[in-house]
């Protein structure tokens, strides 16, 4: 077998001999390709696409089988074969449905895009690594095209040059989110499993090539193939982890959703993203031998099973006077209540309950409409306010000293202060109203015990949020 092109290309079969010597860090597993595949053209500048386009065999997949399978099994894969079966096959949509410059680090017209040879129909590994010639002729880490982590200052490198508006309006909505902000964490070498996209692979395990790999830690953010595997998973949408487990260690969004939940008896620090183990009911400080679990419908998969995703990643379309689809949010703001602009788009932004969506607390199961979502929302903070104020008035009268860094004992003050900071965190009465409910009972009761505090005349100690109501 021999790959003709206007660059020298050692032929695969000597490939085969070459990457026992090794040059990547995966394990290689070489398939003879078989036939000839013919001349890839000029044109394509370096991308190689299919050797056999009947069986899905990219040139790729004859050496990284494991790769290639896994891809077999993703939506890429059937990418060119969907677009036409869609019923609205349009040239204007080919470019994301084949293999080309789009999403990778190649800047000239290639692949599909530059020959329309069939041989790069659907989205195959070179969409995201590149151009694959120079690997094939000479197999290295040194010459493995990394896909670009990051989306580029300009938003247009990446997952986000396909994964955008007009249809998938993903990168638009990602882009209004904390999840594109590198924030001063991302450089702490202690925050960037979380605080940074490329920090989080590592503390993960992916040993993945991506065009940014070896660069300072924290400069990526938390892009699409932070969470997504391009290459193909058991879960639901490719991502790298389950959302649908109640596990702390497991969970896609728990894995940095969970970082000082209990109070630290070295520091004095208050939560620290708390939202699953708030969640799952097992967040915040109870006084002496009242420890507990409390979780509500939201925290258990059988009431909820998408667990956070349910509505922190809710899709929903966005129809004119006519009934037609003018958009269609994918979620991807992450907002669970997100507010809406004139157009009845989400955006990330201040507003009124009013001119929220509630669209993510009316699934099955859920709350019949977003009217009722949206009252008992507001009754949670109400009461949660009133608590929390309670709490900051005997707080206010407990004895500097009993704030202590250095003692690594918890005392109740410091204990009802973490309860009162974990109740303002966002979202939070909405997250375990149950939980946040008792907590802040429990310290307002121990405060006032141990301290010999006198409660306000008006305040109710009985709990509102039960299960059940």
């Amino acid at each position: 077998m021999r790959i003709q092109s206007s660059q020298a290309v050692a032929p695969l079969l000597v490939l085969a001999l070459s990457v026992l010597s090794a040059c990547v860090d995966e394990k290689i597993v070489f398939e003879d390709p078989g036939d000839d595949p013919g001349e890839i053209p000029t044109a394509a500048a370096g991308f190689t696409g299919y050797q056999d386009q009947a069986a899905q065999l990219t040139f790729c997949g004859t050496c990284h089988v494991d790769k290639h399978t896994e891809w077999l099994k993703t939506g890429h894969s059937k990418a060119w074969k969907n677009l036409q079966e869609s019923g609205h096959s349009d040239e204007s949509c080919e470019g994301c449905h084949t293999t080309n410059q789009l999403g990778n680090v190649a800047t000239q017209t290639a692949g599909f895009l530059a020959t329309m040879d069939r041989r790069y129909q659907d989205v195959q590994c070179e969409s995201c690594h590149g151009p694959g010639l120079v690997h094939i002729g000479s197999p290295s880490n040194a010459t493995v095209p990394g896909a670009p982590l990051a989306t580029g200052t300009t938003l247009t490198t990446g997952c986000g040059e396909c994964h955008r508006s007009p249809m998938t309006p993903f990168l638009e909505e990602w882009a209004q989110s904390r999840h594109m902000v590198l924030g001063a964490q991302a450089s702490n070498p202690s925050c960037t499993a979380c605080h940074s996209g490329d920090g989080a692979l590592v503390a993960w395990g992916v040993d993945s090539q991506w065009a940014e790999k070896g660069a300072t830690t924290g400069k990526v953010a938390t892009t699409c193939a932070v969470c997504h595997d391009p290459h193909g998973t058991a879960n639901p949408a490719q991502l790298r982890f389950p959302v649908t487990t109640a596990d702390l260690e497991t969970n896609l969004c728990m894995k940095c959703h969970d970082r000082r939940s209990v109070p630290d008896p070295t520091s004095l620090l208050g939560p620290h993203a708390p939202e699953g183990p708030t969640l799952l009911g097992t967040a915040g400080w109870w006084p002496a031998g009242q420890a507990r679990t409390l979780v509500a419908t939201h925290g258990t998969p059988e009431g909820n099973p998408n667990l956070c995703a349910t509505c922190h990643v809710k899709s929903f379309t966005v129809n004119d006077a006519a009934g037609k689809t003018t958009y269609w949010s994918r979620g991807h703001t992450f907002e669970a209540i997100p507010c809406l602009d004139a157009a009845g788009r989400p955006v990330v932004t201040d507003c009124a309950d009013a001119q929220r969506s509630f669209k993510s607390c009316t699934g099955a199961g859920c709350h019949g409409n977003e009217g009722v979502a949206r009252a008992v929302m507001a009754s949670s903070r109400i009461r949660t306010d009133r608590l929390v104020a309670e709490l900051k008035t005997l707080l206010d009268k407990v004895p500097a000293s009993e704030f202590d860094a250095r003692n690594p004992t918890i005392t109740v003050a410091e204990g009802a202060a973490f309860n009162r900071e974990l109740a303002l965190k966002d979202g939070a009465p909405v997250h375990n109203p149950y939980l946040i409910e008792q907590l802040l009972l429990a310290s307002i009761t121990e405060l006032s015990r141990v301290y010999g505090l006198a409660l306000s005349s008006d305040i109710s100690l009985d709990p509102v949020h039960l299960p059940g109501n």
